[in-house]
């Protein structure tokens, strides 16, 4: 099998504008506190971060379910250029999921071109214990430069890297549960660069995304993503912080969220500041509102106007 036959069985995965993981520091607080004048833009950026993974729900239905696959028409490597988490998340898991015949694999570290509609994009394999299978320690690095994967999509540069942490197969020998790490490094879409760490990973019918520093830069902003989103029993929960241009905010789920087939379509989230004051977002099928409650007597003080998805 070539060697781009490999990359796809190894995934490769997590772009987004917005989503970061891992787990955040309970004792945080946002340099910029909440008010009356800010609450809106900061709790529409974490929404916005959220609102990216919904497909993801489909990731785990086709780990354990052959529902066939990407579009032929398509190229493998298109969901990079969505810059949305979600379709990338799904990709990484449905490549692994390909079954036996994806366990073929190039022997040691080797090297390939891919063609792009338009600048290039170099796949390095690593099959680590050179057995000629994906499994854990293999990896892959995907560099870019101006790669155009789809008419209309923004280029792609910059390096990510994937690593198998885990993986393991019924007796049928499909993928039961997956973990993929993933690295950027100055990879950007458009007008959104990446650097730093995540993971994805699939068992048991749940999905986990999880973000450790992850810092993405989006014209003048910055932002830092430390966050982990759970996708369990059709509904997901979003737990850890979101620095946005050096100002941290805690993020925890009140609600669980329902995932439509790319946006939420109910839930509630709260963004906290640390010093007492909060935002609830209330998601809806056709969009959100968000609610600011200053410190002290958990009364609304500001209510924002419906965002459309």
């Amino acid at each position: 099998m070539t060697k781009t036959r490999m990359a796809l069985a190894l995934g490769t995965a997590l772009a987004l504008f917005g989503c970061g993981g891992g787990g955040g520091d309970a004792e945080s607080k946002a340099r910029v506190p909440l008010s009356t004048a800010n609450y809106d833009d900061v709790a529409s950026a974490v929404v916005d971060s959220v609102s990216g993974t919904g497909p993801i729900f489909d990731a785990f239905d086709f780990v354990v379910e052959d529902t066939g696959p990407t579009e032929p028409t398509r190229s493998p490597y298109a969901a990079l250029g969505t810059g949305q988490m979600g379709p990338i998340a799904a990709f990484a898991l449905r490549q692994l999921r390909a079954g036996p015949q994806a366990r073929e694999a190039a022997l040691a570290v080797e090297t390939e071109t891919v063609r792009c509609a338009s600048g290039s994009l170099q796949v390095t394999v690593n099959d680590a214990d050179n057995n000629d299978e994906v499994s854990a320690g293999d990896s892959v690095t995907l560099l870019a430069s101006q790669c155009v994967f789809e008419t209309g999509q923004p280029a792609v540069n910059g390096s990510l890297s994937l690593r198998v942490n885990s993986i393991q197969f019924d007796r049928y020998g499909e993928v039961s549960s997956a973990g993929v790490g993933l690295n950027f490094t100055q990879f950007s879409i458009g007008d959104l660069t990446l650097n730093g760490a995540a993971t994805v990973s699939a068992s048991g019918g749940d999905v986990t995304l999880a973000y450790r520093h992850l810092t993405a830069r989006v014209d003048d902003q910055s932002l830092v993503y430390n966050y982990t989103l759970t996708v369990r029993q059709g509904s997901l929960a979003v737990n850890g912080s979101l620095s946005l241009n050096d100002s941290t905010y805690r993020l925890s789920t009140l609600q669980p969220i329902s995932m439509g087939r790319v946006y939420p379509n109910g839930g509630q989230l709260k963004i906290t500041d640390g010093h007492g004051a909060y935002v609830l977002s209330n998601l809806q099928p056709s969009g959100y509102v968000n609610r600011l409650f200053l410190a002290g007597d958990d009364l609304v003080d500001a209510t924002g106007p419906l965002h459309p998805w």
